[in-house]
């Protein structure tokens, strides 16, 4: 599936558009997702975190552990030893051992740039 510049939210008998460039980070719940907005905001979709995924770019958003997914955007500084991450909002994300390798290389790669 090609990534979008948006998700689709199904709203009571409409569909909303969210613009991927809104979404500062997707929390997993069982087979629903909460999509944390940049106004602050929190959508409940009725979809799987890894099916969201596959409708936004890899080169914008990363999944951060088993349940969290940030858009790469918003990530404001990465702590290394405390394993977490802290959004441009001040939110303190954590980071998995397995994820922290490839979100390092990351963060090196963008401030070489």
């Amino acid at each position: 599936m090609n990534p979008l510049p948006f998700i689709n939210s199904p709203v009571l008998n409409m569909v909303r558009q969210l613009s991927k460039d809104d979404i500062m980070w997707l929390e997993s719940d069982r087979n629903y997702t909460y999509v944390h907005l940049c106004n602050g905001k929190k959508i409940l979709l009725s979809k799987t975190l890894q099916l969201i995924e596959s409708q936004l770019s890899n080169d914008d958003f990363s999944r951060v552990n088993k349940g969290i997914t940030v858009n790469l955007r918003f990530i404001k500084t990465i702590n290394v030893h405390q394993k977490n991450l802290q959004l441009s909002c001040g939110l303190r994300l954590p980071i998995s051992r397995r994820r922290l390798p490839g979100l390092r290389a990351w963060w090196r790669s963008r401030d070489s740039r």
